[in-house]
């Protein structure tokens, strides 16, 4: 039950070998979920630290398709970095060695994201004048702090004890929001913060920057609240989730799922829930851990939840007001059985047909389909898992990359005496049709991309998803308003058209009459 509390082929033709092809794509597509053993050696990846508990905690692919893994690395536990090129090796261009630990950093932390230019935004504890802060920084791409970067390159906040950074996130105006938790007069709390493009604290979110979140009320007694999930809409509010606790105690009976919805400026979102904030639960259940893991907005602005605890797989939709989308999978969320492999997923991406794939206990996955029924065509029955030979083997960070395939994050090795940061990688649609838009990539003009229709609007042989320049005319996609120009047509310096009067980018009869009527010019004659 949902329990909302009150806070607030043979033949000679072209068309059968087309046939052929497909059948062939459908096939691979029935073996999707198979570790991918050209990266790293033969899937897997790792780093080690040379510490007792070396482990991936946050996971982060580049634009230029390098993986970037932090956590917890070294024999003082401190907070690691590693960079890997996109087969999977360490990148040795990043601090001479692919790998990096901070000094005076806490580990645990999983703070990680693509900066602009190619640098990486980074967040953890930090160790500051004796005293326990947070700390967001920025790396240039050798792996040196960008000085540029706040003081330093780096931007210490002072938020309470224990302090413990969950995500970044970057928004479109460049300013970074990194979310996590502290402990503070007894009790711990939410904490969001936000600095500028400089990477200085943002005064027109919260005080100072930081915005503190607590839920306790008298229905939700305990001083227990963490944050570890993350997610910003389209509109610019930011969506952060975790769990509060129902007594004083963290016995996992007592942890249920939290979220909260922020203005831009960093106040809660009366729209969203009681007041900005929604608490439930799916109990009475004595093994229910429940722990908003992770946060996706769809297209529609339905929320996407995932929840780690309890030994089982929870997902949630909700609708953009807060309350439980009852029209999805059975009520409104899917939980699976208890037990096994495939639970307690710490994170799920969405791939291009809208299939849910999430991570679990040891290198596992899961998918499920758009309407939360479990995928049977995917590994077996549904789920995989790898073991590794390892006595200690657990994943908890994933991306899907730009090929569409899913990273793993996590770590494999012995407890309390040795573990790897550890990477692996799956295919999650056919290996011969990396972009799942049913093109076999033999015969996709764009095979990372999808491109279903082939365009290729200058006719170069790359579909225009994967053309930098679609109309050729010298300025690249991301910077032409208009790429899809013809070549002779009077372009601007900025790659506007001149005399595009309404703005669609097409010089036609409909920009010579908008003259007509703004510059008193003649009307055309018959």
């Amino acid at each position: 039950m949902f329990v909302a509390l009150p806070i607030g082929r043979t033949c000679f033709s072209v068309v059968c070998a087309m046939v052929v092809g497909l059948v062939t794509a459908a096939v691979a597509r029935g073996q999707s979920g198979e570790l991918d053993e050209t990266f790293g050696a033969a899937g897997l990846a790792t780093t080690d630290f040379g510490g007792a508990f070396d482990r991936v905690e946050g996971l982060v692919e580049m634009p230029d398709g390098k993986l970037v893994a932090v956590g917890t690395a070294g024999s003082s536990n401190r907070y690691g970095v590693a960079r890997y090129h996109p087969d999977g090796s360490p990148d040795m261009s990043f601090s001479g060695d692919g790998q990096l630990i901070m000094p005076a950093s806490l580990g645990t932390s999983g703070g990680v994201a693509a900066g602009p230019n190619g640098t990486i935004l980074i967040g953890c504890g930090y160790i500051q004048n004796s005293a326990q802060r947070h700390m967001i920084g920025r790396l240039l791409d050798n792996g040196d702090f960008d000085l540029s970067f706040g003081t330093a390159g780096l931007t210490v906040f002072a938020a309470g004890e224990q302090p413990y950074v969950a995500a970044i996130l970057l928004q479109e105006d460049g300013k970074a929001v990194m979310a996590g938790y502290s402990y503070t007069s007894g009790a711990w709390d939410w904490v969001l913060f936000r600095v500028d493009a400089g990477g200085m604290p943002d005064s027109g979110f919260g005080t100072g920057g930081i915005v503190r979140t607590d839920f306790s009320r008298e229905e939700i007694a305990g001083p227990i609240d963490f944050l570890v999930s993350l997610a910003l809409q389209p509109d610019g509010k930011i969506i952060a989730g975790g769990l509060t606790s129902t007594t004083s105690q963290m016995s996992s009976g007592n942890r249920i799922h939290a979220l909260a919805r922020y203005h831009p400026n960093g106040e809660l979102d009366d729209t969203f829930g009681d007041g900005g904030k929604v608490v439930f639960t799916f109990g009475p259940d004595p093994f229910y851990a429940e722990n908003v893991s992770k946060i996706a907005v769809l297209k529609d602005g339905k929320l996407l939840l995932a929840s780690a605890g309890g030994g089982r797989t929870i997902l949630v939709r909700l609708n953009e007001d807060g309350s439980l989308d009852e029209t999805w999978a059975s009520g409104g969320r899917v939980v699976g059985p208890q037990g096994g492999f495939y639970n307690d997923p710490t994170d799920f991406v969405i791939d291009g047909g809208g299939r849910i794939v999430c991570n679990g206990r040891g290198f596992s996955l899961t998918r499920f389909l758009d309407d939360g029924n479990t995928d049977m065509s995917f590994g077996e029955d549904g789920g995989l898992s790898t073991p590794f030979g390892t006595s200690y083997e657990f994943s908890s960070a994933m991306v899907r990359t730009q090929t569409n395939r899913v990273v793993l994050g996590g770590f494999i090795g012995t407890a309390n005496v040795n573990t790897n940061f550890a990477l692996a990688r799956y295919h999650v649609v056919p290996v011969t049709d990396y972009d799942d838009d049913s093109i076999p990539n033999e015969l996709d003009n764009c095979p990372e991309h999808p491109n279903t229709g082939q365009e290729d609007f200058d006719t170069d042989g790359a579909g225009d998803p994967c053309d930098p320049d679609t109309d050729d005319d010298g300025v690249a996609n991301a910077h032409d308003i208009c790429r899809f120009t013809p070549l002779e047509a009077p372009v601007r310096d900025d790659g506007t058209l001149r005399a595009d009067a309404d703005g669609d980018c097409d010089v036609d009869l409909a920009d010579f009459q908008i003259m007509q009527s703004e510059f008193g010019m003649p009307a055309l004659q018959p």
